[in-house]
């Protein structure tokens, strides 16, 4: 939950978040915040009051930025928009969501192995490792998804260079396809917003037909 306190003008205002149609007018309320223990009725922390002069905004995504609008007061005095940028951090250490299942059988749905949020407004580096089940490396990529470009799954092994960074590892033997099956990720991202670098791992699974 985001609260931005305004100054002057004529309140309430009409205000659009990211450049939506959708067009939402700030009203006096009172916010009420809960904590829920789960084992006796809701507990109020706290109350807050919210004016016609405050934008309280809520359910916006986590690790990216956001734009809020005014485009109008009570007198439709703006002679242009006022906008305010903020960015929604998260302090989930699992806040990019990964999917554990992807299709890349060319029907145009879920063919990518694509993460939401890897945004390069926010994240300045990747590198994306894909393993087989004996720890053999299938597929490797720098600064993966910053530049749009996703795995389809459908990578060519035996196109593939041996890594002088894995001396250690040797590259998948299969040489014509990646087979249906458990494949293992591990993902390191470095958030030039916060100055630190982001460790993911996990299970993916892949089916093509």
């Amino acid at each position: 939950m985001i609260i931005i306190r305004t100054n002057g003008g004529n309140p309430p205002f009409d205000y659009v978040i990211n450049s939506s149609a959708d067009v939402y007018t700030t009203q006096d309320s009172l916010l009420v915040v809960y904590e829920d223990d789960y084992l006796v009725d809701d507990i109020i922390v706290e109350e807050i009051l919210i004016t016609e002069s405050d934008i309280l905004l809520s359910n916006l995504p986590g690790n990216s930025w956001h734009t809020i609008s005014i485009i109008d007061d009570e007198y439709g005095c703006l002679e242009f928009p006022v906008g305010y940028s903020l960015y929604v951090g998260s302090d989930d250490s699992d806040c990019l969501f990964i999917p554990s299942v992807f299709t890349p059988n060319g029907d145009g749905l879920n063919d990518l192995f694509q993460i939401q949020d890897l945004d390069p407004n926010v994240y300045s580096e990747s590198i994306l490792y894909i393993y087989n089940k004996w720890g053999g490396i299938v597929y490797m990529d720098m600064n993966y998804g910053l530049n749009n470009n996703w795995w389809d799954g459908q990578a060519l092994f035996n196109n593939r260079p041996f890594s002088s960074t894995l001396s250690g590892r040797e590259w998948d033997a299969n040489q014509d396809h990646v087979s249906d099956g458990i494949y293992y990720y591990v993902l390191e991202a470095y958030n030039s917003l916060i100055h630190q670098k982001e460790l993911y791992s996990g299970e993916i699974m892949i089916f093509s037909k």
